[in-house]
């Protein structure tokens, strides 16, 4: 009689491995973790609300020194007194060769002399020689300029009085050049009367008078007799009566 074999009983083997006691985590674990990670992002949030609290302070302070500051910079490159003073386009007219004086002064012979003076705010008023308006449909070849100072540059006008009323002749712009002689450089930027560029050197010269314009003068010839002092000649226009007529 064979034997008949009791079937295995098959048992469901639990692959999960237990974790050891060592690896679970602990409510103190946990607890002391979430401390540390508050600890560390502690500082980032009193660094975040002590700078929001001097930002005001921060603000105050800004408003209260940027007037110094931006004259303080400003002024290095805000200097009006470069411009200010005798101005000649003759090179020999330049303080630095002419540093003893003579008992006479010198008069200016250049071919543009300039006059500057800047005020407080900036304004630049002066008067200006030139052989450009001498030589040319111009009353006068001394007359007045004014305009003014910028950051690097000064921008000016030349102008007259004409029959009672302001004449711009031309407007020209004055930049430092700098170097050894502190010489400007004259660009003009519009009209005429003056040249289109001239290199200005500063002078303890006097500044010339000034004549008439020989195309001007010639103009008035045309039409009326004038001496070469620009004055008219009456006898050539007929006798003015000293006296005025009698009563009739």
């Amino acid at each position: 009689m064979s034997r008949r074999r009791r079937p295995r009983q098959q048992t469901q083997v639990n692959t999960l491995r237990p974790i050891p006691e060592d690896d679970c985590p602990t409510p103190h674990a946990t607890q002391w973790g979430g401390w540390k990670l508050f600890a560390a992002a502690s500082g980032w949030i009193v660094a975040l609300l002590v700078g929001l609290l001097e930002v005001p302070s921060k603000i105050v302070s800004f408003y209260e020194n940027y007037p110094r500051a931006t004259k303080a910079v400003g002024h290095l490159v805000y200097r009006p007194e470069r411009f200010v003073g005798r101005w000649s386009s003759d090179p020999s007219a330049w303080v630095g060769r002419n540093l003893i004086q003579p008992e006479s002064p010198m008069v200016d012979t250049g071919d543009v002399q300039l006059s500057v003076v800047v005020d407080d705010d900036g304004a630049v008023f002066g008067e200006i020689v030139s052989e450009v308006m001498r030589r040319g449909h111009f009353p006068y070849s001394r007359v007045m300029i004014d305009g003014k100072v910028g950051v690097v540059s000064a921008h000016l006008q030349v102008w007259d009085i004409v029959q009672n009323e302001r004449a711009a002749y031309a407007g020209f712009k004055l930049r430092p050049e700098g170097g050894r002689e502190g010489t400007l450089l004259m660009i003009r930027s519009g009209g005429s009367g003056i040249p289109e560029v001239t290199r200005l050197w500063r002078t303890d010269f006097e500044m010339g008078d000034g004549a008439f314009g020989e195309k001007w003068m010639e103009l008035l010839r045309r039409n009326i007799p004038v001496g070469p002092d620009g004055q008219v000649i009456l006898g050539e226009v007929g006798e003015i009566d000293q006296e005025p007529p009698p009563d009739e």
